[in-house]
């Protein structure tokens, strides 16, 4: 059995611990997650922490042992939340998710009823999709239907449908109809769980694990390529080398069997086309970086050539400023030396 807590909640005053074991006789507070079991000795209820499984990282419910979770907020599948959960915790979060308000008896059907049609109704007033009408204003009911039965993948339609079926589960209750009862507790049932799914945290969860099982799907295909693929393909690559573009590109455009051609049946058809595309796309490869070779050396020679202009425009500047100095000492010594006529 697993319940969920609201962490803060003060407990009864009493015995604190069992005299024969030592265990607490009252919830753990401050504790995630803790489980309660009768004492064998004094048949109390005492309370600990959950056994660690053989893995070192699970924890393990043993039979008779109930799990508390001590939550500040629902269960969610949101990333953003903190922490992560190991493949277990996914599993047993999921589970919560969708048995929500698990009945432990018939006697709990109305109160599991009683938190479908709240939890729907609640949803339903703050959707987006009926803006604009008053859920409580019976007129507006043709067009809420009309709404809520347009796109039926949207959760608005399971949550649509998950108060109907309560609803009737409810009424055949009140009837004693035991095959109505058990019709519309099915379908009340299955609502839940495809409203529950429809959260975008548990669709993302969902889609995204799919991703990326197909991804490494992939890449486990791809790492189990048999020994003899590898070598044929190393064998082909001085084949693939000695081809011209011409005839690359035509294997891989003309679309006909790159393996009769050439007689290689060894490899599918698929990994063929890709070394001939692979090789058929060297040729551009070595265009540009040929052309861009080129380009570097016009660049490092245009950049030398600025240098040197630079320089001489700095020697230039440089004799002419030392001329420009020079020059009016000259004339004074030639003007003391050489006597004027």
């Amino acid at each position: 059995m697993i319940e969920q807590e609201i962490e803060g909640e003060n407990p009864i005053k009493q015995e604190r611990f069992c005299s024969y074991c030592g265990l607490s006789l009252v919830p753990l507070i401050g504790i995630d997650l803790y489980v309660s079991r009768n004492c064998i000795d004094c048949n109390k209820t005492i309370y600990t922490r959950p056994v660690t499984a053989e893995n070192g990282q699970d924890l393990f419910i043993k039979a008779g042992e109930s799990a508390h979770f001590l939550i500040d907020e629902p269960f969610s599948l949101s990333p953003r939340k903190k922490g992560s959960l190991t493949r277990s915790g996914l599993l047993g979060t999921v589970r919560i998710l969708l048995a929500k308000g698990e009945p432990k008896s018939e006697d709990e059907l109305e109160i599991l009823l009683k938190f479908y049609k709240d939890k729907a109704e609640s949803f339903l007033k703050n959707s987006s999709l009926l803006d604009g009408l008053d859920w409580d204003d019976k007129s507006n009911t043709d067009e809420v239907l009309t709404r809520l039965n347009q796109d039926k993948d949207r959760r608005e339609f399971f949550a649509l449908t998950l108060l109907s079926f309560s609803y009737a589960a409810e009424q055949a209750i009140g009837e004693k109809n035991v095959g109505q009862t058990a019709w519309a507790m099915y379908h009340a049932t299955l609502s839940h769980c495809f409203f529950e799914m429809g959260d975008f945290d548990f669709e993302e969860t969902l889609w995204q694990g799919h991703q990326a099982h197909i991804f490494l799907t992939k890449v486990q295909d791809a790492s189990g390529q048999t020994p003899a693929q590898t070598q044929a393909i190393e064998k082909l690559t001085p084949f693939f080398e000695r081809q011209s573009e011409l005839t690359l590109h035509t294997w891989v455009k003309d679309g006909k069997s790159i393996g009769e051609r050439i007689g290689i049946s060894e490899l599918p058809e698929e990994t063929l086309r890709a070394i001939a595309q692979f090789y058929f796309s060297q040729f551009e490869k070595k265009r540009q970086e040929e052309l861009q070779a080129k380009e570097d050396k016009r660049k490092e020679e245009e950049s030398k050539r600025q240098e040197r202009d630079f320089g001489i425009r700095i020697l230039i500047a440089c004799i002419g400023a030392f001329i420009g100095l020079v020059t009016p000492t000259l004339i004074a010594l030639i003007n003391k030396f050489i006597p004027a006529h």
